[in-house]
């Protein structure tokens, strides 16, 4: 592929070995279809060498203006009128029904057109490149015409990778290719090699032999190519906007069928919304209702509790204060009696000392 052609091209510019092991059997001269280059592409032949731009681009075509269409441009409410051309930049008519839609269709046009011109000059002016159309095989040969024979291998196609340990302790690769007839690609066995960079499309063998993750998903996108001689140029244009109205109907009709049953789906939806709504709300106002009842009953019954609990406490309270008074009062009353009882006692003893005393005093004082 040109992929790989590019790569190993450019390695070899700047000394590495590189050769490159293709599955078909040729390069053949109508393989694939027209591809684009846009100006990172062509600035990448650049870099490998201004002859592999200047190769490329003179097997290719300049392009010189490019043309946008938006598919909602050409639906409306007649899905059966053909769309008009982008590039019809006649004057509108004198129809006075048809006034507002043609002028509006006549200014597209005008714009359309400058952007067409317009396009690849700011590409070019911005990015240093323009925009080249080629056909990929031709693309092939150019890049595949700076390549010498023997680092070209054909019918090569990859049977088995493996990582190898080189004498001076680097790693390596070991690759296994076979023809088509079964038998091996070189004599020696597999080729070694310091690096393999795996550039074999889509559906990878270099991929599905490291990685090993199946084969690619597809997402759904087809796009439609081809290539027509020049001579039949006039009549391949007449095809295609032929098949472009057609096409532009169907997906017109497409669109509007979706659009139809989108406005259905969507007024279901709004319907069952407020169906639900209904009764999302009557479910609400029960629920809310049963709630609100077990709430004021659950209120009740705790002032209830509250209140007994209120009478309960201040009665025992009243019990335990009449009791603590009267454990006071009767504490206070012994305390009297045994202050009286030890105050008597006290005076007897007293007096007892003092006649005990009086009598040798009254001796000492008659002597």
């Amino acid at each position: 592929g040109i992929g790989g052609l590019a790569t190993c091209l450019a390695l070899r510019r700047v000394g590495v070995d590189a050769h490159v092991y293709e599955r078909a059997v040729c390069l053949k001269t109508d393989a694939g279809t027209g591809i684009a280059l846009w100006p990172n592409g062509l600035k990448a032949l650049r870099a490998i060498g201004a002859d592999v731009e200047r190769q490329v681009a003179e097997r290719g075509a300049d392009v010189k203006g490019v043309r946008f269409g938006v598919l909602r441009e050409y639906v409306s409410s007649n899905t059966n009128a053909i769309p008009p051309r982008e590039d019809d930049t006649r004057p509108p008519t004198n129809d006075a029904t048809n006034a507002s839609a043609s002028v509006s269709r006549y200014l597209k046009s005008l714009v359309s057109a400058a952007a067409t011109r317009a396009v690849p000059k700011l590409l070019r002016a911005r990015h240093g490149a323009g925009l080249l159309c080629i056909r990929w095989a031709s693309a092939q040969d150019a890049l595949a015409s700076f390549l010498p024979k023997e680092c070209l291998h054909l019918d090569a196609t990859l049977r088995d990778i493996a990582v190898v340990d080189f004498a001076d302790g680097s790693k390596g690769v070991a690759v296994a290719f076979a023809k088509r007839d079964g038998s091996d690609v070189g004599e020696d066995g597999p080729i070694l090699a310091d690096v393999l960079i795996g550039a074999d499309g889509v559906n990878s063998a270099t991929r599905a032999a490291l990685l090993r993750d199946g084969p690619p998903r597809d997402n759904g996108r087809v796009i439609w190519r081809g290539v027509v001689e020049a001579r039949f140029k006039q009549r391949a244009v007449a095809m295609t906007r032929v098949l472009a109205a057609w096409t532009r109907r169907g997906m017109a009709k497409a669109f509007h069928t979706w659009a139809e049953a989108r406005e259905v789906n969507s007024k279901r939806r709004v319907v069952l919304s407020r169906v639900a709504a209904r009764f999302a709300s009557r479910a609400s106002s029960k629920a809310f209702d049963r709630w609100s009842e077990s709430t004021r009953e659950a209120k009740r019954a705790r002032k209830i509790v509250a209140r007994v609990s209120a009478r309960v406490s201040l009665r025992a309270q009243s019990a335990a204060f009449a009791a603590w008074a009267f454990r006071v009062h009767e504490t206070k009353r012994l305390t009297r009696l045994v202050a009286r009882v030890a105050g008597r006692i006290t005076r007897r003893d007293l007096a007892r000392s003092f006649d005990a005393w009086l009598p040798p005093v009254d001796e000492k004082v008659a002597a």
